[in-house]
């Protein structure tokens, strides 16, 4: 179940934002919040706490306005980035991957802060984020020749494969 829900959530988020693109408004609302459900969801599951559907809309209870904040910044900061050059947009886009595993470890912090510690955990391992994302390549192209019914399984390992990069990286950082 979780699963088809995952699929529905990142489906629905590039046909919301492409296709319909008066909606884009609409989308950072609802899909700021379901970034940071996602990345909560992921990340507790990665520590073996018993989760259920619920836990996915973590973003929409008391962290709406922050989940759309750091969606909105995250977005606007790589685009920015992206505009100067792309390979420092990529850098960038690697150096704030973290920031909804941070939001939703300490809902107390502002988005700004969550970015920043994003840059602070992420400095020195973007390669090791990149080829982790690389290494899911071959699953992608194997989801081709099931017409995309490979990605019910491969987007929520993906998932769980960064938060659990997450948490590897955040103690890390706090024994540096």
């Amino acid at each position: 179940m979780v699963n088809i829900i995952m699929i529905l959530i990142s489906a629905s988020t590039g046909f919301i934002t492409e296709v319909i693109p008066q909606l884009r408004a609409f989308s950072i609302i609802i899909f700021g919040p379901l970034y940071l459900g996602v990345a909560f969801y992921f990340s507790q599951f990665i520590v073996n706490k018993d989760l259920g559907i619920r836990d996915m809309f973590y973003g929409f209870n008391f962290l709406w306005g922050k989940s759309i904040l750091l969606y909105f910044f995250t977005g606007l900061f790589t685009l920015l980035w992206l505009l100067c050059f792309i390979v420092p947009g990529i850098i960038k886009a690697f150096a704030y991957s973290m920031a909804p595993y941070i939001l939703a470890d300490d809902p107390t912090m502002s988005a700004f802060d969550a970015l920043d510690e994003s840059q602070v955990i992420m400095e020195g391992r973007k390669w090791e984020l990149f080829k982790l994302g690389f290494s899911f390549i071959g699953w992608f192209l194997l989801s081709i020749l099931t017409f995309g019914i490979l990605l019910i399984w491969i987007i929520p390992y993906m998932q769980a494969a960064y938060a659990a990069f997450y948490q590897q990286n955040k103690l890390k950082k706090s024994t540096t």
